[in-house]
């Protein structure tokens, strides 16, 4: 007797062929048959005539790395599909690491990842994913090495330049996480305390996980007016290292961009042509989400939460602060002050303030843009986070439409006023940019969110609707998928996704949450395949 039997579905294998009439079973965990069924005879039964049924999808660019051990049902991620997660993006996460640079990261992306009550009590990738694995997420996880804690537990905050010696600490420390079971290196160049490193600390990190058969993840370092220099100087880290490069995240925002994606994207043809192996995910949103801190003057981010703060508090450097911060953003996005929306403070006395533009947030306190960032940073202790509307419609499509592209939340979990793409990102697509557009074709886009993350990873054991393979499935109504999340209401649960199996166990059953928790821990076997283990 099969687990579960899937009966008149279409399927959508995750490898872009056409859809085709089959019913699908399910033993074990496993996908045991694809096809006309012999027997029928199952546990679990769903007739799913006029549904498609679709691998589990992939989320290349996940922050859950601690929400896992707070909420593990995950349940915003699962109700739109999400199967499998990549974390330790952005260079942000916490292994391995020191227990001081531990410390230190916990306290700088609270607004990004929040800090729930558990014993951090790891220093290596080992012991984060064991603990991961105890936790049970809904989902499946798997782990990148990231640079910024390597960075913090080697030279700590310091605005400097990384000695031939520190590198070689840092490439080992990344090694060790490879061996550990981490898929490759990401980088967050726009963040402290990664963003006062050189392209050469970069290569000399990426060419220690090269035997490893790593993958370079990056948010690059500029995506305003260096924007050429910063994916050039990605292309450059994977040729001097040996290694894939994967874009995270790659939006072409800022007015001066509009209609210009074609320029970038054509660098990155131009490597593959010269067979460089690259590739790329997105969201379909205009707006970005990150946490405030990134974007006042780089100067005075040196340091830990609460020396930052007391910076921006210290009445000597207050004014000229102010002045500089009030003439608008870090210009690594072309933007203003007014296309930033506060998503999420830590204290109750600014509550208020979620959901409101700065300025309109500066005015109901009355004070000056300038001014008014720095009192709430210096209030809130740096765990502000925010919503960026700097995107532009058209590059949008146009770089859904790369042969590359694939799928990414970029989800902020935590917040009074989070980004809608934790609830909707793949409904957005699959609903608006499919059905309703006819931006891309249905099957292409299964494509990106299930076999191209899939053997992007190198994940051998999941990604395709194929015998032998787990049972991670989702089944879509392409009539009705569509996200419901807004802005305002970002946490409504999208329709047309009734059903979401992990590993071979619903996660969503008839359209509501199960609270099963059957994630498994992926990890790297250091020659470039990934399985459950």
């Amino acid at each position: 007797m099969h687990d579960l039997v899937i009966r008149g579905a279409r399927v959508a294998d995750g490898t872009g062929a056409p859809l085709r009439a089959a019913d699908v079973a399910v033993a074990g965990g496993r996908i045991v048959e694809v096809g006309r069924l012999t027997s029928t005879s199952a546990r679990r039964r769903i007739d799913a005539d006029g549904l498609v049924v679709a691998p589990g999808f992939i989320d290349l660019h996940a922050h859950s790395d601690l929400i896992l051990f707070e909420r593990p049902e995950h349940e915003l991620k699962t109700r739109q599909g999400v199967t499998t997660e990549l974390l330790g993006q952005d260079g942000l996460s916490y292994a391995p690491a020191t227990p001081q640079a531990l410390a230190v990261m916990r306290d700088q992306i609270r607004s990004i990842n929040g800090s729930p009550e558990i014993a951090y009590d790891w220093t290596t990738v080992a012991g984060y994913l064991d603990r991961l694995a105890a936790a049970r997420p809904a989902v499946n996880t798997a782990y990148l090495v990231p640079h910024g804690i390597l960075r913090l537990s080697v030279l700590g905050m310091a605005d400097r330049i990384a000695t031939d010696a520190e590198i070689a600490e840092m490439g080992a420390m990344a090694a060790s996480g490879m061996a550990d079971g981490a898929l490759g290196l990401s980088t967050g160049l726009t963040y402290p305390p990664a963003q006062w490193s050189d392209t050469r600390e970069i290569v000399g990190i990426a060419r220690a996980i090269a035997p490893y058969r790593g993958i370079y993840v990056t948010h690059h370092r500029d995506y305003g007016p260096r924007l050429v220099e910063s994916v050039d100087e990605a292309l450059t880290i994977g040729r001097e290292a040996g290694i894939p490069v994967h874009y995270s995240h790659f939006h072409i925002s800022g007015a001066p961009w509009k209609g210009r994606a074609g320029e970038i994207l054509d660098r990155l043809d131009a490597a593959r042509a010269a067979g460089q192996d690259v590739s790329l995910d997105t969201y379909p949103y205009l707006a970005g989400s990150t946490f405030l801190g990134a974007w006042i003057p780089a100067r005075v981010q040196a340091g830990t939460p609460d020396e930052v703060a007391a910076r921006l508090a210290d009445p000597a450097l207050r004014p000229g602060l102010e002045e500089e911060i009030e003439r608008g953003p870090r210009t690594y996005v072309l933007c203003s002050w007014a296309d930033f929306q506060i998503a999420g403070v830590a204290s109750e006395r600014n509550r208020d303030l979620e959901g409101l533009r700065i300025p309109e947030a500066a005015a109901r306190r009355g004070l000056a843009v300038g001014r008014f960032i720095c009192d709430l940073l210096v209030e809130e202790r740096m765990d502000v986070s925010i919503l960026a509307f700097t995107g532009i419609e058209e590059n949008v499509r146009r770089v859904m439409q790369h042969p590359t592209w694939t799928v990414g939340t970029d989800a902020i979990l935590v917040g009074g006023s989070i980004h809608p793409r934790a609830s909707g990102t793949y409904p957005t697509i699959l609903g608006r940019y499919v059905r309703e557009e006819g931006v891309i074709s249905f099957e292409r886009a299964i494509r990106a969110m299930t076999g191209a993350p899939a053997d992007r990873i190198g994940l051998t054991d999941r990604g395709y609707v194929r015998p032998g393979l787990a049972a991670d499935l989702v089944l879509i109504d392409p009539e009705t998928v569509a996200a419901r999340s807004t802005y305002r209401e970002p946490r409504i649960p999208p329709a047309g996704l009734p059903y979401v199996i992990v590993n071979g166990e619903p996660v969503v059953w008839a359209d509501a949450p199960t609270g099963a928790r059957p994630g498994r821990v992926i990890r790297g076997d250091g020659k470039g395949r990934a399985h459950a283990r």
